[in-house]
């Protein structure tokens, strides 16, 4: 079991004026029934990949597993959890568990089970579609596409029919950036070397907020 570690942005629960809610089409998926377990499916541009979340006595997501690599096998293992806590009153990625040995804990009776102050009450075998719409997936501005990556929140988007990846680091506080289905990736970024990463001829900083870009995968709540 490999613990890849992420970086959270405390102290920002009045960023969402009180009790958080979903904003978008994909946030539903941090609200459920309370301890139980459910089935998703992430759609994408390219078909999207399956899911399974479980929910705590609250219904809060505090453990989600994702049956893709993100197109990155390096740091992410087929399938991984990621874990959450909600101690600012919104979701916040605490870390994410790669499982490249094989060893892959049964999702129902896995280890995190046993943070639970109950049993699970509830399982849906129905399979809960989260539709792709890239237009919530947009930036409106570079400072919101700073606070996510920043936060920890893995970004896939499409520029000039390439799909590429950032994520910060397990190891410490840089990113990644790869090029995704290609053995390509360029690992201990700053943030300002990310912001100012060309592609093309044209730096991230400049692009990522245009109609030229398709977010194709925002799993985060910012």
């Amino acid at each position: 079991m490999y613990v890849h570690k992420t970086y959270l942005c405390k102290g920002g629960g009045s960023a969402y004026g009180g009790k958080w809610q979903p904003k978008k089409e994909s946030d539903k998926k941090f609200l459920g029934e309370p301890n139980s377990t459910r089935k998703m499916h992430i759609d994408g541009k390219k078909g999207g990949y399956d899911a399974e979340m479980k929910y705590d006595e609250d219904g809060k997501l505090y453990v989600e597993r994702h049956y893709t690599d993100h197109f990155n096998p390096t740091h992410h293992s087929n399938p991984h959890d990621h874990m959450y806590n909600w101690e600012d009153g919104f979701p916040q990625r605490e870390g994410t568990i790669n499982y490249f040995d094989g060893d892959v804990p049964d999702f129902d009776k896995g280890w995190y089970s046993q943070i639970m102050s109950q049993q699970m009450v509830s399982k849906s075998d129905d399979v809960l579609v989260i539709p792709y719409r890239p237009e919530e997936n947009k930036f409106e501005t570079l400072g919101e596409f700073k606070r996510y990556i920043d936060a920890g929140w893995e970004l896939l988007f499409e520029y000039r029919n390439t799909e590429y990846g950032i994520e910060k680091s397990y190891e410490n506080d840089t990113y990644i950036l790869w090029v995704c289905g290609k053995d390509k990736q360029i690992t201990g970024l700053t943030l300002e070397q990310v912001l100012n990463y060309e592609i093309d001829g044209v730096r991230i900083r400049d692009f990522i907020t245009t109609d030229e870009v398709e977010v194709t995968d925002r799993p985060g709540p910012m």
